[in-house]
């Protein structure tokens, strides 16, 4: 995420307390079917229900904390990472965020960071399985899409669900192997959109909001095309510019190359441990995994997802029916 000199915060750090109680913490929202305490609002997220998962807190040092150079301490039970300009996260057995944030940070991306990488690490804490995945429904079935920076993975995901399919998550799909489910955790009805790619699939301009000054993409809302129930993960298609045209099942080696290279940690090019090549050895023996070639230009990407909806419901083991409709009929 590039990082640039951004204007002072448009609320004051230093009013709030690190040792306040949860239940003082200003901002309360709802992701991952978690619901979140907060000292920094997080306007993506949904509204929170009436429990207590996870808290985030500002915290403050005596000493600055410079964060002239990025660094990870990553562990599954606390992760510390500081990034330049911005602040220092730290993560702790995936029910709480500290941030420290560095002199002149601009809460709207600490924001970011909270809502991306530092949720992503506190749903690993939590023993979920991250990808850095795109995840819709078809069919009462997840179908996930990975992929590399630019690859499509939103905009095949915001194709898809302007044609009746229901988003399950973006960015971060986090999945859930206790006792076989392979369920996907819906994350929350937001997802990231260039505007240009947004006024190539008939969206308005007026119906996007800005993600941060750094930030060319935009994110859209899709309140009514999500659901907070999980979903199982029946497929996934992995989004390539040097794919061939037909569509490819990849061979579980293969396979199992492309789930480690995307998710935690990893695709932040960190060590992964036994329990993530367990995890991914477990997907890869149990959900196909295709390879698919992506858009090149504009005027491609919805006769690609219409491929990705006739190939899911031609080649599915049990999908049942069209998008937006439940295998059991709802």
């Amino acid at each position: 995420m590039e990082q640039l000199k951004l204007p002072a915060p448009s609320f004051s750090i230093h009013s709030l307390s690190e040792t306040a109680p949860p239940a003082s913490r200003p901002h309360r929202a709802r992701a991952y079917g978690l619901d979140l305490w907060s000292d920094i609002p997080l306007p993506e997220f949904m509204t929170a229900g009436g429990g207590l998962d996870v808290v985030i807190r500002l915290h403050r040092e005596d000493r600055t904390v410079a964060c002239t150079s990025a660094s990870w301490d990553f562990r599954d039970s606390e992760t510390i990472c500081t990034f330049p300009n911005v602040g220092r996260f730290r993560v702790r057995a995936g029910r709480e965020i500290q941030v420290t944030p560095a002199p002149g940070a601009d809460p709207t991306l600490l924001r970011l960071y909270v809502e991306g990488m530092m949720m992503a690490v506190l749903l690993h804490q939590r023993g979920l399985y991250v990808l850095h995945a795109s995840v819709v429904e078809i069919g009462g079935r997840g179908v996930a899409f990975l992929g590399h920076v630019g690859a499509g993975k939103s905009t095949v995901a915001l194709a898809l669900e302007r044609r009746g399919c229901r988003l399950i998550a973006d960015d971060n799909a986090a999945v859930d192997l206790a006792l076989g489910k392979y369920e996907i955790i819906p994350a929350f009805p937001r997802v990231k959109v260039y505007p240009a790619i947004a006024h190539t699939l008939g969206i308005a301009d007026e119906s996007l909001s800005p993600l941060h000054v750094t930030q060319v993409k935009k994110t859209r809302e899709v309140e009514g095309q999500f659901s907070e129930k999980t979903v199982r993960l029946d497929r996934i298609y992995l989004l390539s510019r040097d794919a061939s045209p037909v569509v490819e099942r990849l061979n579980k080696a293969d396979a199992l190359v492309e789930l480690i290279t995307n998710s935690i940690p990893t695709r932040w090019g960190l060590a992964g441990g036994p329990e993530q090549l367990k995890k991914s050895a477990a997907v890869a023996r149990e959900v196909p995994v295709y390879r698919l070639r992506t858009f090149h230009q504009l005027e491609e990407i919805e006769p690609l997802a219409r491929e990705i909806e006739r190939h899911s419901m031609v080649e599915g083991r049990s999908m049942a029916s069209t998008c937006g409709v439940s295998s059991s009929g709802e």
